[in-house]
Order: C-alpha cells, then structure tokens, then sequence
C-alpha cells in the first residue's frame, strides 16, 4: 500500500462512535473495502502492519479522554469459528489484533484464546437487518473455561475488522461484562 491509499482510507478520519464501540473508516469508501478485503482474504498479516498505527492512534485517543491511560487492557481479537480458521489459514482480526499490540505501551496485553466461538453461526453479511443479526450471534460465544477467573475486574479491548450494526462486539462485550470484566470497548477499522 501507498502513502496515497493510506490517504485515501485515513484522511479525514472517519471516527464511528456509538457508547463503547470505534470505527476508524467508513466502509462506504471503496479503498477501505479493498483493503479490508486483503485484510481477510490475502495476506492478512502485512495489511494488518500497515493500518495498525491508525487504530492505535485511534485508541490511545478515545482512551485518553476516558483518563484510563495508567490502567492495564487486554487486547483480544474477535473469535471465529476453527472451520472458517482452517479454510482461510488464519483469522484476520488475531491478525489485526497482533499488529496492533505490538506497537502498544506494555500495560497493553495480547490474549488470543480467552474467548471462543462455540456456535457456527451465518456470516453477519447474510443477516438482513439489525434484528436478525443480534438474534444470529446469541450464544455464539464463550469465555474458554481456563480464564474465565482472569476475566474478573480485568479492562478489555475487542478488535474486529468491519462494524455494521455493533451486534458481533456488543455480544462479545456482554460475555465478557457477564464474566466480570470491568470496561470492555469494540475497536473496528471500518463502519
């Protein structure tokens, strides 16, 4: 990717913000699609580099006027399914959430496996309407039973890739909210 593509993504920052969920581009933004789309389909890990520093400025940001910036988070990428894991060789928000961990301070922690997808669900792409997407993912995941005690008091940060209707991060944000997680923010690259 160019400088002029990054632009073309990032310039001016379209800041998506409802309660606790982020998103940095609009997908409407046919550059944003198309580097979305590397994101998932090709090689994950060097797109994932390139927009990293993007949502981490994002993120430091929106953390920053929450004055949270002395306070410990795990960085924790949206689970998918070990089908859909095996099909495309990787998951591409554990990529995104990887690049993005990377370059944070050290009270910021990776946790790839805390929480699981345990239902097989369509993808959101094929649910009609804010409804049938929230209903899609009820029950679709679930703390991994080792850290279900780490959760506890614990801040979170899920990364995803695409927010539409928020269904995806806010079922993922109530699982970890249930399990005793004390703040749980959505960052997406794109709304």
């Amino acid at each position: 990717m160019c400088a002029f593509c990054i632009q073309k993504i990032f310039n001016p920052i379209h800041i998506y913000r409802v309660g606790n969920i982020l998103a940095l581009a609009s997908y409407r933004n046919k550059a944003t699609r198309e580097i979305l789309w590397f994101l998932k389909y090709k090689n994950g890990k060097r797109i994932a580099k390139i927009i990293a520093p993007k949502i981490i400025e994002l993120l430091l940001a929106h953390i920053k006027t929450l004055h949270l910036e002395n306070i410990n988070f795990l960085i924790v990428p949206v689970p998918t399914t070990k089908d859909r894991v095996r099909k495309k060789g990787f998951n591409h928000a554990e990529c995104l959430a990887r690049a993005i961990a990377n370059d944070l301070p050290s009270n910021y922690l990776l946790k790839i496996d805390i929480i699981k997808k345990i239902k097989r669900t369509k993808k959101q792409t094929f649910c009609t309407d804010r409804k049938e997407r929230i209903k899609n993912l009820v029950g679709a995941f679930s703390i991994t039973k080792t850290e279900a005690e780490t959760i506890k008091g614990v801040n979170i940060i899920i990364i995803d890739d695409v927010t539409t209707t928020g269904a995806t991060l806010n079922e993922i944000r109530s699982v970890f909210i249930s399990a005793g997680a004390r703040k749980v923010i959505g960052i997406a690259v794109a709304h």
